[in-house]
């Protein structure tokens, strides 16, 4: 069995941050110059998962975005060396992994 402590996360982004945590919508087209169709579509999606939060009584900024990762080693992501940005790697602790939607 793995334990909790043992998992790392990953995050790639276009950009730096001193500190991971969502950003707002307008944010992230700005600094991902995705289009307005991607957008809404994300927002869409995103409603989702805001449900599936708010049915287990957590409430998620209907403006913010959710930030994405991987369970590193368990995805097919870009290798880290590959990507022409930034990437992330972290632990979460259980009370981040009871707000987590996989």
């Amino acid at each position: 069995m793995i334990k909790l402590s043992e998992l790392y996360f990953r995050h790639q982004s276009k950009s730096l941050y001193e500190l991971l945590r969502p950003i707002s919508y307008q944010r992230v087209q700005e600094e991902s110059w995705r289009s307005d169709k991607y957008m809404d579509s994300r927002i869409e999606t995103e409603d989702t998962y805001r449900k599936l939060l708010k049915s287990s009584g957590i409430i998620h900024d209907k403006g913010i975005s959710f930030l994405y990762a991987t369970v590193v080693g368990f995805h097919g992501m870009k290798s880290a060396n590959d990507y022409p940005g930034y990437t992330y790697c972290f632990h979460i602790t259980p009370n981040q992994l009871s707000k987590t939607i996989f």
